[in-house]
């Protein structure tokens, strides 16, 4: 259980033990994807606001290294803000934003975080532990018996695998990418 503790050496200790709480819930709700949501507000989402709060408050610091070693992820991100001054259609050009946005977050909270490799071994287990079982819930869907009721192809005869990405495609590609690890 996290809890705030104010004395001596133990707020810090538990402020470092409340960072590896946000990273991992973060990173187990960025697995589930749309799976734990309303909608198209996922919790995820949440998580996300919440993660950005807490760096916001200076409970999570960002280390000088972490700056360095994303600066073209920046200036990519800066770019992108640019170019929606010439975007033909300003919602698609803010939607795509933020889905980067998501997605630079997850990086910039995995190398914020895992600064050595004990922290390392312990994002690789979490995330380990939650993609096999998405690839075992899309196991269970190729036998026809289950499908998760929020899965887009719920009420078909489908035996093909869509695991927690609700697409076919988002699946296979999640598979191909996690198989060497």
């Amino acid at each position: 259980m996290i809890y705030f503790n104010t004395t001596n050496n133990n707020f810090f200790i538990n402020i470092i033990s409340l960072h590896k709480f946000i990273v991992s819930i973060l990173l187990i709700s960025a697995v589930f994807g749309y799976v734990i949501g309303i909608g198209k507000l996922y919790l995820f989402h949440l998580f996300l606001v919440i993660y950005w709060f807490f760096i916001l408050i200076s409970y999570i610091h960002i280390k000088a290294s972490v700056v360095k070693s994303i600066k073209i992820l920046l200036l990519f991100l800066l770019f992108m803000i640019i170019s929606l001054f010439w975007s033909l259609n300003l919602k698609n050009g803010l939607t795509y934003l933020f889905y980067f946005l998501c997605g630079y977050t997850i990086v910039f909270a995995i190398i914020n975080y895992a600064v050595d490799l004990d922290k390392q071994k312990f994002i690789f287990k979490i995330l380990a532990i939650f993609f096999l079982l998405n690839f075992f819930i899309g196991l269970l869907e190729t036998t026809g018996y289950f499908r998760l009721p929020m899965s887009p192809y719920y009420n078909t005869f489908s035996t093909y695998p869509s695991g927690f990405n609700g697409n076919l495609n988002n699946f296979g590609f999640v598979f191909i990418i996690i198989f060497p690890f």
